[in-house]
């Protein structure tokens, strides 16, 4: 890329012509597709047509998005020379373009001169998309590097409290009372039965990256659901939990809505505020679960990443990041199941909203 400039000079020479530019397609403010200058060469002694960083609206010249959209060149003479331009494409989407410009008015494309302006468009487009796989592997490496460093540290904390109090009721549990032993052998049931949440995320995120992650749905009740699940969850201290009496019947696999709605009550133990509410409700062919809490809420400008896999949360001053496993899976499942997971905007704390098919009319 930073010899980008000599690149064009060699191309202009060999093409015989006064101008080359390299273009990348993104929308106008008008929804319309722009050609923006992100290179340009012009021989010396020529004024320059367009410099880098000028735009041109394709609405301003359908002859040109036309012939592209056809897979063809687009070929224009005027008064002023004649322009030959490809298209660059990069993994079959639209991503730019290189042209050709001769001031010369009698100018003629020939076929080597069309056959040159493709090559030179595939090598570019090739070249784009490299670095565009580049750049997904770093990420994947650099997200994953940390996902593993998230993990162990989520792992490392109930373990070393499962450890800890393993070994003192080994050496000194005789020096307990009942109650104290079963308040230690409490806390060690819990730790190691958030372990197993952590480790079964861990696989059906995998499995379901696979798509080999069967889901089986049958006529459920979500409030119902959403009671059996957090009566299997150990609710911090000074946190009050309100789960609306209604009931809200649903068509989808049990065991997979079990484990969204234990991803969102954990986070929001984990991140939100002292007040939980559980609302429930249908829309078009829905229904739905709605998890909301009284905290700071998830920031705009992470509401999208939290979903992404193994994306992360900036968090706030007195929230720490999440590990970015838990709603990627959460929406993964629901969406396997015909639902979606979304962070409901517009509310005070933070909101996310479960959706689940509604039954048809024969599933009696």
């Amino acid at each position: 890329a930073s010899g980008i400039g000599d690149a064009l000079g060699a191309i202009g020479v060999a093409a015989g012509c006064d101008e080359v530019y390299v273009t990348s397609t993104t929308m106008g403010d008008d929804g319309a597709p722009v050609a923006e200058v992100v290179s340009a060469w012009t021989t010396e002694g020529v004024e320059p047509t367009l410099s880098t960083g000028d735009a041109v609206s394709y609405a301003d010249h359908p002859d040109v998005r036309d012939d592209f959209g056809r897979g063809d060149l687009n070929e224009v003479h005027h008064d002023d020379g004649s322009s030959l331009a490809s298209a660059i494409e990069v993994a079959g989407r639209w991503s730019g373009s290189v042209v050709l410009v001769a001031r010369n008015r009698g100018r003629h494309w020939t076929e080597r001169d069309r056959g040159f302006v493709r090559t030179i468009a595939e090598i570019m487009g090739a070249y784009y998309e490299r670095a565009e796989i580049r750049a997904r592997l770093e990420d994947s490496l650099t997200s994953k590097d940390q996902l593993i460093g998230s993990v162990s540290h989520e792992l490392r904390t109930p373990l070393t409290a499962v450890l800890g109090l393993a070994e003192e009721l080994r050496s000194s549990g005789d020096a307990f009372d009942a109650t104290t032993r079963d308040e230690l052998l409490g806390v060690i049931t819990a730790e190691s039965a958030e372990m197993v949440d952590l480790v079964e995320d861990l696989l059906v995120a995998a499995r379901s990256e696979d798509g080999n992650l069967p889901v089986f749905p049958e006529r459920i009740d979500l409030s119902l659901l959403t009671q059996h699940v957090l009566s299997n969850l150990q609710v911090p201290d000074g946190v009050e939990i309100s789960i609306e009496d209604v009931a809200s019947v649903a068509f989808g696999d049990p065991v997979r809505v079990r484990q969204i709605l234990r991803n969102l009550f954990t986070n929001a133990f984990r991140y939100g505020g002292p007040e939980i509410w559980a609302t429930f409700g249908t829309g078009d062919r829905v229904a739905w679960v709605e998890v909301r809490d009284n905290g700071p809420g998830v920031p705009v400008e992470d509401r999208d990443a939290v979903f992404e896999p193994y994306g992360r949360s900036s968090g706030g001053a007195t929230v720490k990041a999440s590990v970015g496993l838990g709603l990627t899976l959460s929406r993964r499942l629901a969406r396997i199941m015909g639902g979606d997971l979304t962070y409901v905007d517009g509310t005070d704390g933070a909101a996310f909203r479960l959706e689940v098919p509604l039954p048809e009319v024969t599933d009696a």
